[in-house]
């Protein structure tokens, strides 16, 4: 981020081209791993909704 603030107040646009494609490729890796949790979650409810459902009742 200080890169980007720095590169915006020298106009120099190759280093703000470059600022901005690590933030894009850093906020992509957050939601590919956010993704890849909420299916793991979803993954893990549906097995317990299963489960619950199998369950002998005592």
């Amino acid at each position: 981020m200080r890169q980007l603030l720095t590169a915006l107040e020298t106009s120099d646009f190759a280093a703000i081209e470059r600022s901005f494609k690590m933030a894009l490729q850093q906020l992509n890796e957050q939601l590919k791993n956010q993704m890849n949790g909420i299916s793991e979650m979803m993954k893990y409810i549906e097995l317990q909704s299963t489960l619950s459902v199998e369950a002998p009742k005592l």
